[in-house]
């Protein structure tokens, strides 16, 4: 009987360290992780430090699409938009970030945290748990800003640091070249 429950306990502690190595607890581990997790494919895995807003709901989606922010996302990484763009990605310049100018991530300033999430019609302000985060707790509410490049990531209470946008990260050009400073 008590082997019994000695299984329990590690089954207990093992699922608990399981969970707790799926969310990320400050925006620089975010974004490391979420590096190695691309560069290995690893794109179920991914999901759990992404966003998951369903864009079904809001008023510019077409009709009939069902998907979250969280796979624009991916889709975005797997498309390897190397241009301008919402969700583009480029690996290249994610590392470049990650070695060089994580002293960039900021929590948001105030003006840029009302137009972005500002009221329930805002870009990010249309989800409800956006718009009470950057209400109540809006030092968990972080920017990433240098050249053209822009990276929004937020600190959810229970499920830790995710990412929920990212803009120009795949454009490469000599405006938004991250190795020159």
């Amino acid at each position: 009987m008590k082997y019994y429950y000695v299984v329990l306990l590690l089954a207990f502690v093992g699922s608990t360290g399981i969970k707790a190595q799926s969310k990320a607890k400050t925006p620089a581990k975010l974004l490391k992780k979420i590096y190695q997790l691309v560069e290995t494919q690893q794109f179920d895995k991914l999901k759990n430090y992404l966003y998951q807003g369903s864009v079904k709901h809001l008023s510019d989606t077409p009709k009939g699409q069902d998907h979250t922010i969280g796979d624009m996302i991916i889709e975005g990484i797997k498309n390897k938009k190397d241009q301008p763009h919402d969700f583009g990605y480029n690996a290249h310049n994610l590392k470049l970030i990650i070695d060089k100018h994580l002293d960039k991530i900021k929590p948001i300033p105030q003006d840029l945290k009302e137009k972005g999430f500002g009221d329930k019609n805002r870009e990010f302000g249309r989800f409800p748990d956006l718009y009470a985060i950057a209400k109540k707790r809006p030092k968990n509410i972080y920017l990433f800003q240098h050249k053209q490049v822009a990276i929004i990531m937020v600190k959810f209470k229970k499920k830790g640091v995710k990412l929920v946008f990212w803009e120009n990260l795949g454009a490469i050009s000599k405006a938004n070249d991250l190795s020159q400073d």
